[in-house]
């Protein structure tokens, strides 16, 4: 190989990026000019390593002695190949190339480093398990042999932190594989894992040692030593596993643990994660009740089981939403490890404990599920399951009981109980329909169909249709059939065998087809024709179905009448259900609709090009493959009707065809935001942004998707770091679509960045920037809550409370005011209590600062009890407070000729308020705290008031002043020195002692 010349280097780049950076190139140009470049590219490595001599160049020059500055950009350039766009070939030609080249000892290390990426690039993204594991001992074989030839290398320590990141990833490859293997192949998965384990443990272990010695780490050293310690603990406790010959190495897991925990504290996010392993270990050890006290320690600490307690903890750190989601996905990934541990304990209580915790939080506070999030809630649906019994409450608040009689004892009424299987099912439906294609779906599927098996439990014939689709799914068609024909079978009536055999007796030919089985699958079609026609679409499914079955039965029965008269009238059905275009595309749309994707491929394909949504069909295959997951195919076909069909003037339409006109604007909107759409799955996000910013210009009939794309904008722009972006898309949503979901979603998303950026703010001092941030979060908290349908209790209390602290007074009184009125009787014990002790001071505080002391004393004399009484609830010092100020009022403005503000208080509240004072005086260190001085003021302010109902409470008025000049001397100086040469109170102090 020859080093690969700047001007093949550039070109291979343009190709890369007509390929796939750019959606809205025109597609042929785009593909052909792409293609010829790529070929040629590759052409010329090839050739020119056979053909020309390495002295010369690829254009047949002399050699070109190229410089650092260029050698390095070829090596990042073929990095990029293999980490950007997988292209593991090229990048591998690239770097050998290179590898004839004049380098010098840095840059031939660096050389071999690149090669190591290379590989550990395509071992990740490899599809094919086999090429995968290829791909991964070849990186860490060539990790291994540069470590072991470049001890003095400047970055010898990145390389073998490397080598252990990548090791760890092919350990939990290599685990998932020795999940599904039997016989022989488990036993080289397991002996090949235990070799290659001891020396990742090893070189694991230097490289915490050798960042453990250094004093001083940076955030990112500390980072990835707990990346490091971690990683130590998961690779023993995969080597504890692998038999009872390595079991010593689980002790060891458990002590990298506590290590790690020590080093960065139980709770922290790498502590969680530690527990979860070290819960793991014990399971492996055969304890599974130490095992789920780890599990519970990880879920508990995250969103505690006593809701009483996560309550007061949200209303006192007011956390931001991307850390209560971090939160929630320990939730997530702990609770299926709980209940397993549980149930294996023989804990059936405390596994239902868990799986209720898990669902009732997850309803209460609305969290995203991840696909650990799905596992867990099969997990609770499993149990739920086993467990039976019964469920009463609300659906945030479930609690379980042994029998009907005992929830209804409990004071449920019938519409709060329900089965403990119902609640199973309807959470296996849910991950069956969230989850269309993937695994998770199949075992949803099979979790209905065991629930649907035990005696008691009653189910529709959706849930056993659901079931027999999970049979379908997973390819097991001998049970799928059988489980079909239960379907039918539960049909009592007429009406429900007209709604539900056609589909049925669909399913069932497919699955016959699936097993080869030609003729008993026409059979199946044909019944579903000739007995239960009226459903269209399936009409048309089974009549596309039967003509396909007789074709291949007809050629392997030759000659015979029977078969060819059955052949001739599956040709009829065809022709009258099946080639009907409408009704191909209606059964199309009903295959997409229900996820089969590939059938409904297939059939949108068969839209003949004069049909009315021909054009829609195009898009609509093509969205096959993006629900598939096959993005790069998709995105082809979708440039494709673009750029060439839409674009060809063959395909122009004319005035007249108004139907088609529609449709195409239906099909190029759609086109285009799911090009789009690609785009943000890939990260792509200035694609994005340029292809859905003029969305809603240029489809202006596509209201909802053109909402879609502005919040999709405001995604990517903050992805960009692009804030100010973001907001113009906002506020064009607030403009254009003011009631639209994503108006809401676009302010949620911009609250929680601003949110987090606020917080940085803070950390580095930035008060008046963080001031100006709170304002922006509060104008975006209340576009989300204004706009959400039931805006939460807790997003409420958060909104208000950014209004009172930017001392917006009456907007904050609305809200509060909102929330005293809705949730005072809430029978969330928590709200309630939120209420009293939070929401209405604040409501109190805010009427305060309008001037109507009237209306908030009213409300804080419940609140506010006699000082002296030891037995009642002493509220916060704050609503202590603005009682007081209620009472006495109070003065403000220019110190030294401040404003009177009066108070409405009598006699016995003005007592009462006195006494507040002297005990909140008593918290503050006498004489030191400014806050002490401050409260003294009030105290005698207070006083000075009771005189005008109370003559004698002058005196007292005076004294405290009295005291403080005495010792503060007679211009009260030492009152400013406290304050940290702040005059002010020293100023309140010298004005009331003139007005005494």
């Amino acid at each position: 190989m020859i080093p690969i010349s700047r001007p093949l280097r550039t070109a291979a780049t343009a190709a890369l990026s007509l390929a796939l950076a750019n959606p809205l190139a025109s597609a042929s140009a785009m593909l052909t000019s792409a293609s010829a470049m790529l070929t040629s590219a590759s052409a010329m490595l090839t050739s020119a390593s056979a053909m020309v001599p390495t002295s010369t160049s690829a254009f047949g020059g002399q050699a070109v002695d190229k410089t650092e500055t260029e050698l390095r950009e070829d090596i990042d350039f073929a990095r990029g190949l293999a980490a950007d766009w997988q292209f593991i070939d090229l990048a591998e030609s690239v770097l050998e190339g290179l590898a004839s080249s004049k380098l010098d000892r840095d840059l031939r290390q660096e050389l071999e480093l690149a090669r190591c990426e290379v590989y550990g690039a395509g071992a990740r993204y490899s599809a094919d398990p086999n090429l995968r594991e290829q791909l991964f001992v070849q990186a860490l074989d060539s990790y291994r042999n540069y470590i072991d030839n470049n001890e003095r290398s400047p970055v010898i320590a990145d390389a073998k932190r490397s080598y252990v990141d990548l090791g760890a990833a092919y350990i939990a490859s290599m685990e998932m594989a020795l999940e599904d293997a039997v016989g022989e192949e488990a036993t080289r998965i397991r002996e090949t894992l235990a070799d290659r384990l001891e020396e990742l443990l090893q070189y694991a272990g230097e490289q915490v040692a050798e960042l453990n010695a250094v004093t001083g780490l940076t955030e990112r050293e500390r980072q990835e030593l707990a990346k490091l310690m971690l990683y130590r603990a998961q690779m023993a406790l995969t080597y504890g596993r692998l038999g009872d010959d390595y079991s010593s190495y689980l002790d060891s897991a458990a002590t990298f643990v506590e290590d790690l925990t020590f080093a960065f504290g139980s709770t922290s996010g790498w502590g969680l994660s530690a527990y979860l392993v070290l819960g793991d270990v014990y399971k492996a050890q055969g304890a599974p009740a130490d095992a789920a006290d780890m599990y519970v320690f990880v879920v508990d600490t995250t969103i505690p089981f006593d809701r009483s307690a996560w309550s007061a903890w949200i209303a006192e750190a007011q956390p931001s939403q991307a850390r209560l989601d971090g939160l929630w996905y320990f939730v997530e990934l702990g609770t299926p490890k709980l209940i397993e541990a549980q149930l294996a304990a023989g804990d059936a209580e405390g596994a239902l404990t868990s799986a209720l915790h898990f669902q009732n939080t997850w309803r209460r506070e609305g969290f995203n599920l991840s696909p650990q999030g799905y596992l867990a809630m099969l997990s609770v649906a499993r149990t739920l399951l086993d467990v039976g019994g019964f469920l009463g409450g609300d659906r945030e608040e479930l609690a379980w009981f042994e029998s009907y009689e005992a929830a209804k004892d409990a004071g449920n009424n019938d519409r709060r109980i329900r089965p403990s299987a119902d609640l199973a099912l309807e959470l296996a439906g849910l991950v069956n329909e969230q989850n269309v294609g993937n695994t998770l779906q199949i075992r949803a599927q099979r979790l209905i169909a065991d629930a649907i098996g035990r005696p008691g439990v009653e189910v529709d014939l959706t849930v056993l249709f659901e079931a027999a689709k999970g049979y379908y799914n997973s390819q097991d068609y001998d049970r799928a059939i059988g489980a079909f024909r239960s379907v039918m079978a539960a049909a009592k009536d007429e009406t429900a065998r007209r709604l539900h055999y056609p589909k049925v007796l669909w399913y069932i030919g497919r699955s016959f087809q699936r097993l080869d089985r030609q003729l008993e699958a026409a059979m199946a079609f044909r019944e579903g024709i000739e007995r239960w026609s009226g459903d269209a679409e399936y009409d048309a499914q089974n009549a596309n179905g039967y003509y396909s079955a007789m074709q291949l039965v007809r050629r392997t029965i030759k000659d015979d009448q029977e078969i060819e008269r059955r052949f001739r009238e599956a040709e009829s059905y065809k022709a009258s259900l099946g080639d009907n275009t409408d009704i191909v595309y209606t059964q199309a749309m009903r295959a997409f609709d229900e996820k089969d994707f590939d059938f409904a491929r297939e059939t949108f394909q068969q839209v003949e090009s004069q049909a009315t949504n021909y054009e829609k069909s195009l898009v609509k295959a093509a969205r096959c493959f993006y629900e598939t997951g096959k993005l790069d195919q998709a995105l082809a076909e979708l440039d494709a009707y673009l750029q060439n069909f839409v674009a060809d003037p063959r395909n122009r339409l004319g005035p007249t065809e108004t139907a088609r006109q529609a449709a195409r604007d239906e099909a190029t909107a759609e086109a285009v935001y799911f090009q789009g759409q690609i785009a943000w799955d890939q990260g792509r996000h200035a694609d994005v942004v340029k292809l859905y910013g003029d969305f809603a210009d240029r489809f202006p009939g596509q209201s909802d998707l053109a909402a879609a794309t502005l919040y999709y904008c405001i995604q990517s722009s903050l992805e960009l770091d692009d804030l100010a972006g973001a907001k113009r898309f906002e506020q064009r949503l607030v403009k254009e679509f003011p009631t639209a979901q994503w108006t809401g979603n676009g302010a949620t998303r911009l609250f929680n960045h601003v949110a987090d950026a606020r917080d940085r703010a803070l950390q580095a001092g930035d008060v008046e920037v963080a001031k100006q941030m709170l304002r922006e979060m509060a104008s975006y908290l209340e576009i989300s809550n204004s706009l959400a349908t039931t805006p939460s209790f807790r997003s409420l209390l958060q909104e208000a409370r950014l209004w009172r602290d930017l001392g917006e007074w009456s907007k904050a009184e609305v809200i509060f005011a909102g929330l005293a009125r809705d949730y005072a009787n809430s029978s969330d014990a928590q709200e309630a209590g939120t209420i009293e002790s939070s929401v209405i001071p604040d409501l109190a505080l805010c009427l305060i600062e309008q001037r109507r002391s009237a209306e908030a004393l009213e409300l804080l004399v419940p609140l506010v009890p006699d000082p002296e009484d030891k037995e009642a609830k002493v509220p916060a010092q704050a609503t202590i407070e603005t009682f007081c100020r209620a009472v006495a009022g109070w003065v403000e403005g220019d110190p030294s000729n401040p404003t009177i503000v009066p108070g409405v208080g009598d006699a016995a509240q003005l007592d009462r308020a006195g006494q507040w004072w002297r005990k909140i005086s008593n918290r503050y260190t006498k004489w030191l705290d400014c806050d002490w001085y401050q409260t003294e003021f009030n105290r005698a302010w207070n006083y000075y008031q009771y005189s005008k109902l109370d003559s004698e409470k002058l005196e007292v008025a005076k004294q405290i002043v009295r005291v403080i000049k005495t010792e503060t001397g007679s211009s009260f100086a030492l009152v400013e020195d406290n304050c940290d040469d702040d005059p002010r109170v020293r100023d309140l102090f010298r004005w009331l002692d003139q007005q005494l």
